[in-house]
Protein backbone atom coordinates (compact mmCIF):
# COMPACT_ATOMS: atom_id res chain seq x y z
CA UNK A 1 0.00 0.00 0.00
CA UNK A 2 0.49 3.50 -0.07
CA UNK A 3 1.38 5.78 3.34
CA UNK A 4 -1.75 7.86 3.86
CA UNK A 5 -3.31 6.62 0.75
CA UNK A 6 -6.44 4.51 0.58
CA UNK A 7 -5.20 1.12 -1.82
CA UNK A 8 -6.95 1.01 -5.26
CA UNK A 9 -9.71 -1.48 -5.35
CA UNK A 10 -8.89 -4.68 -7.98
CA UNK A 11 -12.50 -6.18 -9.24
CA UNK A 12 -12.97 -8.19 -12.39
CA UNK A 13 -13.03 -12.16 -13.36
CA UNK A 14 -9.71 -13.94 -13.52
CA UNK A 15 -8.88 -17.80 -14.46
CA UNK A 16 -6.19 -19.80 -13.95
CA UNK A 17 -5.89 -23.41 -15.72
CA UNK A 18 -2.63 -25.89 -16.48
CA UNK A 19 -0.84 -27.99 -13.81
CA UNK A 20 0.26 -25.86 -10.21
CA UNK A 21 4.42 -25.95 -11.53
CA UNK A 22 2.76 -23.88 -14.62
CA UNK A 23 -0.14 -22.57 -14.24
CA UNK A 24 -1.49 -20.05 -17.41
CA UNK A 25 -3.77 -16.94 -15.63
CA UNK A 26 -5.69 -14.79 -18.53
CA UNK A 27 -9.21 -12.71 -17.79
CA UNK A 28 -10.42 -8.86 -17.31
CA UNK A 29 -9.37 -6.55 -13.94
CA UNK A 30 -10.39 -3.00 -13.09
CA UNK A 31 -8.97 -0.64 -11.33
CA UNK A 32 -10.21 2.11 -9.33
CA UNK A 33 -10.92 4.18 -6.86
CA UNK A 34 -7.55 4.69 -4.71
CA UNK A 35 -3.88 4.63 -5.36
CA UNK A 36 -0.88 2.40 -6.78
CA UNK A 37 2.53 2.74 -5.82
CA UNK A 38 5.41 2.72 -8.17
CA UNK A 39 8.62 1.78 -7.14
CA UNK A 40 11.58 4.30 -7.98
CA UNK A 41 13.51 1.27 -9.40
CA UNK A 42 11.88 -1.11 -11.54
CA UNK A 43 11.69 -4.65 -9.41
CA UNK A 44 8.92 -7.60 -8.96
CA UNK A 45 6.13 -6.83 -6.68
CA UNK A 46 4.69 -9.92 -7.29
CA UNK A 47 4.38 -11.86 -3.83
CA UNK A 48 3.84 -15.71 -4.34
CA UNK A 49 1.86 -15.70 -0.67
CA UNK A 50 -1.16 -14.56 -2.85
CA UNK A 51 -1.62 -18.00 -4.19
CA UNK A 52 -1.39 -19.78 -0.42
CA UNK A 53 -5.04 -21.00 0.94
CA UNK A 54 -5.60 -19.67 5.08
CA UNK A 55 -3.07 -21.05 7.16
CA UNK A 56 -0.74 -22.52 4.24
CA UNK A 57 2.91 -21.29 3.86
CA UNK A 58 6.29 -22.39 2.07
CA UNK A 59 7.75 -23.26 5.24
CA UNK A 60 10.08 -26.40 4.82
CA UNK A 61 9.97 -25.85 0.88
CA UNK A 62 13.27 -24.78 -0.57
CA UNK A 63 13.24 -21.31 -1.90
CA UNK A 64 14.13 -21.91 -5.13
CA UNK A 65 10.92 -23.82 -5.29
CA UNK A 66 8.76 -20.79 -5.03
CA UNK A 67 10.54 -18.63 -6.99
CA UNK A 68 10.04 -21.65 -9.41
CA UNK A 69 6.46 -21.17 -9.28
CA UNK A 70 6.18 -17.36 -9.77
CA UNK A 71 8.84 -18.00 -13.12
CA UNK A 72 6.65 -20.63 -14.54
CA UNK A 73 3.48 -18.48 -13.69
CA UNK A 74 1.55 -17.58 -17.42
CA UNK A 75 -0.34 -14.33 -17.66
CA UNK A 76 -2.00 -14.83 -21.35
CA UNK A 77 -3.77 -11.45 -22.56
CA UNK A 78 -4.87 -10.05 -19.30
CA UNK A 79 -6.88 -6.79 -19.77
CA UNK A 80 -6.63 -4.46 -16.85
CA UNK A 81 -8.57 -1.39 -17.01
CA UNK A 82 -7.41 1.32 -15.23
CA UNK A 83 -10.41 4.46 -14.15
CA UNK A 84 -9.26 7.84 -14.14
CA UNK A 85 -9.80 8.27 -10.26
CA UNK A 86 -6.44 6.01 -9.82
CA UNK A 87 -3.24 7.90 -8.31
CA UNK A 88 0.12 6.23 -9.14
CA UNK A 89 2.32 7.51 -6.25
CA UNK A 90 6.25 7.39 -6.68
CA UNK A 91 7.56 8.09 -3.31
CA UNK A 92 8.77 11.89 -3.02
CA UNK A 93 8.93 12.40 -6.70
CA UNK A 94 5.10 12.11 -8.06
CA UNK A 95 1.93 11.79 -7.62
CA UNK A 96 -0.68 11.19 -10.77
CA UNK A 97 -3.58 10.30 -11.39
CA UNK A 98 -3.81 7.94 -14.46
CA UNK A 99 -6.58 6.39 -17.07
CA UNK A 100 -6.54 4.05 -19.52
CA UNK A 101 -6.16 -0.11 -20.62
CA UNK A 102 -3.65 -2.20 -20.44
CA UNK A 103 -3.04 -6.22 -22.22
CA UNK A 104 -0.15 -7.93 -19.64
CA UNK A 105 1.15 -10.56 -21.00
CA UNK A 106 3.73 -12.60 -18.67
CA UNK A 107 6.24 -15.79 -19.90
CA UNK A 108 8.90 -17.01 -17.57
CA UNK A 109 10.37 -13.75 -16.28
CA UNK A 110 9.42 -11.46 -19.22
CA UNK A 111 6.70 -9.26 -18.90
CA UNK A 112 5.04 -7.51 -21.74
CA UNK A 113 2.59 -5.18 -21.75
CA UNK A 114 0.58 -3.09 -24.49
CA UNK A 115 -1.35 -0.08 -23.81
CA UNK A 116 -1.46 3.54 -21.76
CA UNK A 117 -2.20 5.73 -19.07
CA UNK A 118 -2.68 9.39 -19.33
CA UNK A 119 -4.12 11.83 -17.55
CA UNK A 120 -4.32 15.70 -16.76
CA UNK A 121 -3.60 16.30 -12.76
CA UNK A 122 -1.06 15.57 -10.15
CA UNK A 123 2.00 16.84 -8.78
CA UNK A 124 5.67 16.31 -9.33
CA UNK A 125 8.87 17.12 -7.33
CA UNK A 126 11.94 18.46 -8.26
CA UNK A 127 14.76 18.21 -5.73
CA UNK A 128 18.47 19.33 -5.76
CA UNK A 129 19.79 18.50 -2.53
CA UNK A 130 17.77 19.84 0.08
CA UNK A 131 15.89 22.32 -2.18
CA UNK A 132 12.90 21.05 -2.91
CA UNK A 133 10.22 22.90 -5.55
CA UNK A 134 7.06 21.24 -6.34
CA UNK A 135 5.26 21.11 -10.09
CA UNK A 136 1.25 21.09 -11.01
CA UNK A 137 1.32 18.25 -13.30
CA UNK A 138 -1.00 19.45 -16.32
CA UNK A 139 -0.74 15.81 -18.48
CA UNK A 140 1.27 12.81 -18.19
CA UNK A 141 1.04 9.81 -20.27
CA UNK A 142 3.17 6.07 -19.83
CA UNK A 143 3.00 4.00 -23.04
CA UNK A 144 3.80 0.70 -22.92
CA UNK A 145 5.47 -0.82 -26.08
CA UNK A 146 5.26 -4.42 -25.74
CA UNK A 147 8.83 -4.34 -24.40
CA UNK A 148 10.50 -7.47 -22.53
CA UNK A 149 11.23 -5.01 -19.53
CA UNK A 150 8.53 -2.73 -17.31
CA UNK A 151 10.25 -0.05 -19.10
CA UNK A 152 7.19 2.64 -20.36
CA UNK A 153 8.08 5.75 -21.60
CA UNK A 154 6.63 9.33 -20.43
CA UNK A 155 5.57 12.19 -21.60
CA UNK A 156 4.88 14.66 -18.40
CA UNK A 157 4.12 18.44 -18.43
CA UNK A 158 4.32 19.93 -14.79
CA UNK A 159 4.18 23.85 -14.28
CA UNK A 160 5.17 25.77 -11.23
CA UNK A 161 4.64 29.47 -11.24
CA UNK A 162 6.59 32.06 -9.07
CA UNK A 163 7.32 35.65 -8.23
CA UNK A 164 10.38 37.49 -9.71
CA UNK A 165 11.85 40.28 -7.85
CA UNK A 166 9.66 42.62 -9.85
CA UNK A 167 6.34 40.95 -8.66
CA UNK A 168 5.42 39.81 -11.66
CA UNK A 169 4.81 35.73 -12.10
CA UNK A 170 6.93 33.72 -14.15
CA UNK A 171 5.59 30.28 -15.03
CA UNK A 172 8.36 27.81 -15.73
CA UNK A 173 7.93 24.23 -16.83
CA UNK A 174 9.72 20.94 -16.37
CA UNK A 175 8.96 18.57 -19.41
CA UNK A 176 10.19 14.87 -18.69
CA UNK A 177 10.58 12.39 -21.03
CA UNK A 178 12.87 9.38 -22.21
CA UNK A 179 12.02 5.72 -20.09
CA UNK A 180 10.74 5.09 -16.43
CA UNK A 181 14.64 3.30 -16.03
CA UNK A 182 16.12 6.77 -17.38
CA UNK A 183 13.75 9.91 -17.74
CA UNK A 184 15.13 12.94 -19.01
CA UNK A 185 14.34 16.40 -17.59
CA UNK A 186 14.09 20.17 -19.08
CA UNK A 187 12.94 22.54 -18.44
CA UNK A 188 10.70 25.81 -20.70
CA UNK A 189 9.35 28.99 -19.98
CA UNK A 190 5.81 28.77 -19.75
CA UNK A 191 5.34 31.42 -21.61
CA UNK A 192 7.03 30.30 -24.81
CA UNK A 193 10.35 32.75 -24.55
CA UNK A 194 13.86 31.68 -25.30
CA UNK A 195 14.74 31.47 -21.95
CA UNK A 196 18.20 29.48 -21.28
CA UNK A 197 17.70 26.82 -18.82
CA UNK A 198 20.06 28.27 -16.83
CA UNK A 199 18.18 31.54 -16.21
CA UNK A 200 14.99 29.56 -15.20
CA UNK A 201 17.05 27.49 -12.88
CA UNK A 202 17.93 30.62 -11.24
CA UNK A 203 14.47 31.88 -10.83
CA UNK A 204 13.36 28.16 -10.08
CA UNK A 205 15.45 27.59 -7.12
CA UNK A 206 16.67 31.60 -6.05
CA UNK A 207 13.85 33.73 -7.06
CA UNK A 208 16.06 36.00 -9.50
CA UNK A 209 18.23 35.92 -12.76
CA UNK A 210 21.71 34.57 -12.23
CA UNK A 211 23.52 38.27 -12.24
CA UNK A 212 22.00 39.42 -9.06
CA UNK A 213 23.22 35.68 -7.73
CA UNK A 214 26.59 37.93 -6.39
CA UNK A 215 29.58 36.79 -6.61
CA UNK A 216 30.43 37.25 -10.09
CA UNK A 217 29.76 35.45 -13.22
CA UNK A 218 31.97 32.60 -12.59
CA UNK A 219 30.40 31.31 -9.56
CA UNK A 220 27.10 32.10 -10.46
CA UNK A 221 27.35 29.82 -12.71
CA UNK A 222 29.01 27.38 -11.20
CA UNK A 223 26.66 27.43 -8.47
CA UNK A 224 23.89 26.79 -11.24
CA UNK A 225 25.78 24.33 -13.00
CA UNK A 226 26.11 21.90 -9.57
CA UNK A 227 22.45 22.13 -9.12
CA UNK A 228 21.68 21.54 -13.11
CA UNK A 229 24.68 18.53 -12.09
CA UNK A 230 21.76 17.38 -9.45
CA UNK A 231 18.82 17.39 -12.15
CA UNK A 232 20.65 15.62 -14.72
CA UNK A 233 20.68 19.22 -17.16
CA UNK A 234 23.26 20.65 -19.46
CA UNK A 235 23.65 24.09 -18.57
CA UNK A 236 25.41 25.93 -20.57
CA UNK A 237 22.83 24.95 -23.76
CA UNK A 238 21.90 28.26 -25.58
CA UNK A 239 18.48 26.32 -26.91
CA UNK A 240 15.54 26.46 -24.86
CA UNK A 241 14.23 22.64 -24.79
CA UNK A 242 11.10 22.61 -27.13
CA UNK A 243 7.51 21.81 -25.48
CA UNK A 244 6.00 18.23 -25.44
CA UNK A 245 3.42 18.04 -27.97
CA UNK A 246 -0.03 16.05 -26.74
CA UNK A 247 -0.86 13.37 -28.74
CA UNK A 248 -4.23 12.36 -28.79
Amino acid sequence: GVDNETDAELTGTVSAAGPLESLTVTGSVLVADGAVFVPQMAQSTLDEEIFLAPGESFEGVPGENANTFIDNLRIRDLRVEVQRDTWFVMERQARVQLGGVLTVNKTGEAWRVVGELEGERGTYTLAAGPIIRQFDISYARLRFQDETELNPTLEVIATRTIIDQTGRPVDIDVNIGGTLQQPTLALASGEGANVPESELLSFLFFGQPSFALGGGNLASEALLGNVGELLGLSIGETEQPEKMTRIR
